[in-house]
């Protein structure tokens, strides 16, 4: 066991890397190799790639640009992904029910709404995505959902924009290295709400506490808040810890659960939903 994992460990520096059709070839040798059901083509006439399976049950396809995300997300393939988020975010602990709405800030390409799918809950999803590049697959991921192309914030306006894509830090915070900058639209989340939100599931790359005051008043209407806290505050490396936790239980919410290793909290609003 020990040396198949250094193996693919050895293996996987050279796919994260690589690109184009070589991408493609050790992509799905990798999941051969590993009994993985997830099969890669290139997508025709753009830089992006797709993620099929070969399995007769499975019919989704999740389609993507960057080569190291990709590799890194959907080589198990499209169950196993949804599987794996959904538990990052502590899906599992929260009572869904059909009809209910979720919102997805920092959705990237979508991958939230694949464990809902899994479970085959009938929900209403919002996705949020400032970056062009995955916004651009975030449409076509989750159709016939809403996908929004703005950066939640505590105000609305413009602010530069770092974009990662190839390290999932694309943030309005400069991060340490960053592809292109470009203006993006900022809006507050309130504006969003008029009704009550099972899930706002939160990564902002170090915006999490100026996302969750753009909620104002409405914050009252979120039950769960699931939110990645971690290190990804600007150059400093900040972490949103203190900021989201004290705003958030001064305003009725409790801890609900956390991962001390991704600093991913949920918080459950004590107000009587039902």
């Amino acid at each position: 066991m020990f040396i198949i994992r250094f193996l693919l460990k050895y293996f996987d520096s050279y796919l994260y890397s690589s690109k184009g059709f070589q991408f493609k070839l050790l992509f799905n040798l990798r999941a051969i190799m590993t009994g993985s059901d997830a099969r890669l083509d290139i997508l025709k006439n753009t830089n992006g790639y797709q993620v099929s399976s070969t399995s007769k049950l499975e019919s989704r396809t999740i389609e993507f640009h960057s080569e190291p995300v990709g590799a890194n997300t959907y080589s198990r393939g499209i169950v196993r992904r949804g599987e794996g988020i959904g538990g990052l975010y502590f899906l599992n602990q929260i009572p869904f029910n059909d009809g209910d709405t979720i919102i997805d800030c920092g959705a990237n390409t979508g991958d939230l709404l694949l464990w809902f799918q899994n479970k085959k809950l009938d929900i209403e999803y919002i996705a949020f995505e400032p970056a062009a590049e995955e916004y651009h697959f975030l449409k076509k991921n989750i159709s016939p959902h809403q996908a929004i192309n703005s950066a939640l914030w505590n105000s609305e306006g413009e602010k530069d924009f770092f974009a990662s894509p190839d390290n999932g830090d694309s943030s309005i915070f400069e991060p340490i290295e960053f592809n292109d900058v470009y203006k993006v639209k900022t809006e507050r989340l309130e504006k969003y709400i008029s009704k009550e939100i099972k899930l706002l599931k939160v990564e902002g790359e170090g915006a999490e506490p100026e996302i969750i005051e753009g909620l104002g008043n409405k914050l009252e209407s979120v039950q769960y808040i699931s939110a990645d806290l971690s290190d990804e505050r600007g150059l400093a490396l900040e972490f949103t810890v203190v900021q989201v936790t004290n705003l958030l239980l001064s305003n009725n919410f409790e801890i609900i659960d956390f991962s001390p290793d991704r600093f991913i909290f949920l918080f459950r609003n004590k107000k009587d939903f039902s």
